[in-house]
């Protein structure tokens, strides 16, 4: 299903964020695709006209354009965030409790990631959209904890060439943008998941 991000409060300049994950198995494993798709002033967001470089840990990625999504049990305190670069930057941590001792995770594989400008139109080339996708196995004993149920957080930091900075999220649950809120954790994924099989 394809959702629509949204901005905590206007952005500068035009811009549409939409969100699709997908699940589906290949090789007899599950497998998830996380997918974002920009349309609007591209090319006045930072980092969108850098080169897409070999693929890499790299930290605090939210200070700059950066894709995420969070899962979450649905008791427990601890949960989980990814983060995804435009140049093919990524991680993906562990919380024990709301924003608290933050630490990298290794429960799930490396992603993955694959993003670029697309053409809106065979007619004209100058209209263009941009898309992140990031592809991983979604399966881990581990991750789920033995719950039947995680709910997933889908945001995006957009920082712009201006140096202002929009968040971009399902659901703003508070008066500033918080992307840690279990409020913001609106998408249920219930386990054993029915995959369909790839192509």
């Amino acid at each position: 299903m394809i959702q629509k991000l949204k901005p905590f409060s206007p952005p500068p300049l035009d811009l549409n964020i939409e969100t699709e994950v997908r699940f589906f198995s290949k090789n007899q494993k599950p497998y998830f695709t996380l997918s974002f798709k920009l349309s609007g002033e591209l090319h006045e967001i930072d980092l969108l006209d850098q080169p897409f470089t070999k693929q890499k840990k790299s930290h605090e990625l939210w200070k700059n354009t950066c894709f995420e999504w969070f899962l979450k049990p649905h008791s427990g305190t601890t949960y989980w965030e990814f983060n995804a670069s435009p140049m093919g930057e990524w991680n993906f941590y562990e919380l024990e409790d709301y924003r608290k001792n933050l630490k990298e995770s290794s429960l799930l594989p490396e992603p993955k990631i694959n993003a670029g400008f697309i053409p809106q139109s065979k007619t004209h080339m100058d209209h263009y959209s941009y898309t992140l996708e990031c592809s991983l196995e979604s399966y881990h004993p581990q991750l789920i904890a033995g719950q039947e149920t995680l709910h997933m957080a889908i945001t995006s930091v957009i920082k712009w060439k201006s140096g202002s900075i929009s968040y971009y999220s399902l659901q703003h649950p508070k008066e500033k943008p918080d992307f840690h809120s279990k409020k913001g954790f609106v998408i249920p994924i219930s386990y054993p998941v029915s995959f369909k099989k790839s192509e």
